[in-house]
């Protein structure tokens, strides 16, 4: 009796399918760090935003943000003597911020020099940030 040696096409479907399934895992799971780190991002952002108005507020200096097109912002310090100080630099790999090279002042009191909102564009849309003209109320709208 001759025996064949081979492949039962449900043996072929099984391990097929097997591969595809791992592999949707595997897809599944950078997905979700991207968007783990996309938050994480977006939200220091504003963080760093609101801690600007309060510094701003507590220290009676003014501080500025000022994003770049390279998708790198500042967060500067504008002391009384006229000098910057570059407190932080951050470079952010998620999302690009739109319009580039802009600058928002918080003045002494806590209010921005202009109120107005900048964008954010990920691989997922596009959200805002606004901030308010005479509060600085800093909003996400996702």
């Amino acid at each position: 009796m001759k025996r064949n040696s081979g492949f039962l096409l449900i043996e072929l479907i099984f391990a097929i399918s097997l591969i595809i399934i791992i592999l949707n895992i595997v897809f599944l799971d950078l997905d979700i760090i991207y968007r783990i780190k996309l938050n994480h991002e977006v939200s220091n952002l504003v963080r760093d935003l609101n801690n600007i108005r309060l510094d701003a507020l507590n220290s009676n200096w003014k501080n500025s943000i000022q994003v770049y097109k390279n998708n790198k912002f500042q967060i500067i310090k504008n002391s009384t003597s006229k000098e910057n100080i570059i407190v932080k630099t951050v470079e952010v790999e998620t999302f690009e911020i739109y319009p580039s090279k802009i600058r928002y002042i918080f003045n002494e009191n806590g209010t921005p020099d202009r109120g107005g909102s900048f964008y954010i564009e990920h691989k997922y849309g596009l959200w805002e940030i606004t901030i308010q003209p005479v509060t600085g109320k800093i909003t996400l709208k996702k």
